[in-house]
């Protein structure tokens, strides 16, 4: 949802966001204006729409590498 838009609730603390930074629905700077309070960490991919058409194994491979990461 829009962080401008609507309302977002704070979110767990180990909650990684990721972002297109092309992305016309819910733009970036609104993204970052959300998490930067709460210390989240926000990956941008470069280019990248809403929907990361052709960026999905891109997206997979760092949502897996995050999951695979020790907790601290």
């Amino acid at each position: 949802p829009s962080t401008e838009k609507q309302q977002m609730p704070t979110v767990p603390a180990d909650t990684l966001v990721i972002h297109g930074e092309t992305d016309d629905v819910v733009p970036l700077a609104a993204t970052l204006a959300w998490a930067r309070p709460q210390s989240l960490p926000v990956i941008v991919f470069p280019g990248v729409g809403h929907f990361f058409h052709g960026q999905i194994t891109l997206l997979k491979n760092v949502v897996v590498q995050q999951l695979q990461r020790p907790k601290i």
